[in-house]
């Protein structure tokens, strides 16, 4: 516990003194005059760390000469035999920072140490220097245990060569931790030596898979100078180990140091009698090279089982060789779903025009087969794609026709224009719909000219305006697109008009609501209700003023009831963040509410902010019969929203209610509400 504190202290402890340093130069040091070093000794668990900052702050700013400085006063405190256990284990960490050749054997001397063994190997373990291998070495046969198995470990992680001798002689050592040690210490060594020891060895058989993950190490330790030799091993790993996890390391293995003449093995893999292994057979065929690897493994597709099936189409899709093709698209027509659908999803990357009629077949099906084909339509690329579902429009009806406009729409297909135009007149409205939606994701800005030309054509079809707002909103250049609806609707007359003045308010844009507002005051009624309209569904706050305007002033209640409803939309955009503003434009409109529904309106808005100017505004309406129940239902869910935060405030408002309301329901809740908030009271 000790150790893993002081290690915890000096990992931090760079970090702790900036921070320090940072809010008071003079903190945490020692008083003026004091020998850090000399106080040092002293320092445990339980007294200051003032020299440990202090040393540390020197550390910091140290040179190369003046590191070689500190670790000599660091090592004059370590040896002297009063030093606290707590210091000792404070220098032992910083020499494994700075530490030279120097410390190694005041470091080695404690090895043997119960107490501070561990933490001096961790400096001799990442030490440069040759003597530190020599000093680990040097006291493996004199201590036991736990401190053994440390020993044991640094040597490995040193890749400490000169001691494989030694280590060899402990792979069967009783105690299993020293044996399971010195098995991973030859693996972190490498190369042949160590993995012909480990192969000829015969550890306990709690430990053949350590023995196994350390054969691997060693061979992947020589797989890029020996490829020949470690291929030996990986290959003694897949034949001669019985565990799903080392033969899976040794096919893999055998992948990367023989390349292209590891292929018959990996397919024949593919039959293993362990599923994990036939599963990691598919996937070493994406460190395969060549066609010819493709090609023998999409051959093998139609024989495997539908699990199988699915991982190698995900690979082979994944590998991106169309060499697969003819054999993933045979699959489209498996009758196992998941395989089907895999076979679709590989398409996606592996197919080709070829592929269409596959997969437009395959979409009829419905389900997730469907919903595979919609998506790998969409994604599959190569020449003449485009073109080729454009041509099969005219051949196609229905269901059919629809999927294929669909599919040039999310393609954003911009070749496919003059056909997506002339869908939008088909006598199928579905058909239709479709084309719409597509032109307002394909149209570029010349396109976007002929949307403005069939809104002026159907100005009575929504699915032509929605494309048009689609259009707009996709362009880059939103200057070009105000200015091209502003010239379409300066131009446009009658019912036209009134339909391109509705997508101007959906666009947005200074030019296009300084328009709209125009628009309310034309003497024609068609075109100041396409403005209401307009203004109403905008997402702009800017329009505010004018929606009120309407509502205050307009004699058509139809317009007033759609200027409130956007009013109460647009207020309320801001969030939680703007609920102040939202309270205020509410409150403003409510003078104006003249119709029960319309103050309904504004009540279900008024409901949501959760604030006592909510409660306020919503009082005077308790009293109203005509929404009594309607007003009460909005202040006890304002109340309930305050309640936990502003407890007295919420209470206060049920007696306040109380007082001025009389419907009964809204009595009966609030009296209820006050029992669970005041319930010692109430008693």
């Amino acid at each position: 516990m000790r150790v893993k504190q002081m290690m915890a202290i000096t990992m931090i402890l760079p970090a702790l003194l900036a921070v320090a340093l940072a809010a008071d130069p003079a903190a945490p040091g020692l008083p003026a005059g004091t020998d850090a070093y000399a106080e040092l000794g002293k320092v445990n668990f339980d007294t200051s760390y003032g020299p440990i900052y202090a040393i540390q702050n020197e550390i910091i700013k140290a040179s190369p000469d003046q590191l070689r400085a500190i670790e000599t006063k660091l090592l004059g405190v370590l040896q002297k035999p009063d030093t606290a256990l707590w210091a000792k284990e404070f220098i032992c960490k910083t020499l494994r920072q700075i530490g030279s050749e120097k410390c190694v054997p005041a470091l080695a001397v404690l090895l043997t140490d119960e107490k501070l063994s561990h933490v001096a190997r961790y400096g001799l373990q990442n030490s440069a220097c040759p003597t530190a291998g020599d000093a680990l070495l040097a006291v493996l046969d004199k201590v036991g245990g736990k401190l053994k198995v440390g020993i044991v470990t640094s040597l490995g992680e040193r890749r400490e060569a000169k001691a494989v001798p030694q280590l060899a002689k402990l792979i069967v050592d009783p105690d299993p931790q020293l044996a399971g040690a010195a098995i991973m210490a030859l693996g972190n060594i490498g190369g042949g030596k160590c993995a012909a020891i480990l192969a000829e060895a015969k550890p306990a058989d709690a430990l053949v898979a350590r023995r196994a993950d350390a054969v691997a190490m060693c061979a992947d330790s020589m797989v890029a100078k020996n490829a020949f030799e470690a291929a030996n091993y990986y290959r003694w790993l897949f034949t001669m180990v019985n565990t799903p996890a080392a033969r899976i390391a040794g096919l893999r293995g055998l992948v990367r140091a023989e390349k292209g003449k590891a292929l018959p093995v990996t397919l024949d893999a593919l039959g293993d009698r362990m599923p994990a292994v036939q599963k990691a057979a598919v996937r070493c065929l994406l460190d395969l090279p060549g066609v010819e690897a493709t090609k023998a493994f999409a051959g093998k597709l139609a024989g495997l089982s539908p699990e199988l099936q699915i991982t190698l189409l995900l690979t082979l899709m994944d590998r991106g060789d169309r060499a697969a093709l003819p054999a993933v698209a045979a699959l489209v027509a498996s009758d196992n779903e998941p395989v089907r659908v895999a076979a679709i999803t590989a398409l996606a990357k592996l197919g080709n025009e070829s592929s269409l009629d596959a997969l437009l077949k395959a979409a009829a099906t419905g389900g997730d087969t469907a919903t595979a084909t919609t998506e790998s339509l969409k994604n599959i690329s190569g020449k003449g794609i485009d073109a080729a579902l454009v041509k099969r429009i005219a051949g196609a009806d229905g269901k059919a026709k629809t999927l294929l406009i669909q599919t040039l729409g999310a393609r954003r297909a911009v070749a496919a224009l003059p056909a997506l135009e002339q869908a939008t007149a088909d006598k199928d409205g579905a058909v239709s719909r479709e084309a719409f939606k597509a032109l307002g994701m394909v149209a570029d800005e010349a396109g976007l000219t002929k949307l403005v030309a069939l809104v002026e054509k159907n100005p009575d079809n929504t699915d032509a305006q929605d494309a048009l707002v689609t259009a707009s909103r996709r362009m880059y250049d939103q200057k070009s697109v105000e200015s091209t609806l502003l010239t379409a609707v300066g131009k446009s007359k009658g019912d036209a008009h009134s339909a391109l003045l509705k997508v101007l308010g959906q666009v947005g844009g200074p030019g296009a609501f300084a328009t709209l507002r125009a628009a309310l005051k034309d003497s024609d009624e068609k075109v100041r209700d396409a403005a209401v309209r307009a203004l109403a569904s905008a997402d702009e706050p800017s329009v505010l003023p004018d929606l009120l305007g309407v509502i205050k002033t307009s004699p058509n209640k139809t317009h007033r009831v759609l200027a409130l409803r956007g009013y109460t939309r647009i207020a309320g955009l801001g969030g939680r963040r703007a609920e102040g503003e939202t309270l205020k434009h509410l409150k403003d409109a409510l003078p104006a509410a003249k119709e029960p529904d319309e103050k309904k309106l504004l009540l279900g808005a008024l409901a949501n902010i959760q604030n006592t100017g909510a409660l306020k505004a919503i009082e005077p309406l308790l009293a109203d019969d005509t929404i009594k129940a309607e007003a009460g239902n909005a202040y006890l869910k304002v109340v309930e929203s305050i309640a936990k935060k502003q407890h007295n405030d919420a209470v206060a408002a049920l007696k306040k209610c109380l007082e001025l309301t009389q419907d009964v329901a809204t009595r009966a809740k609030a009296k209820r509400l006050l029992d669970r908030y005041e319930p010692a009271k109430r008693r």
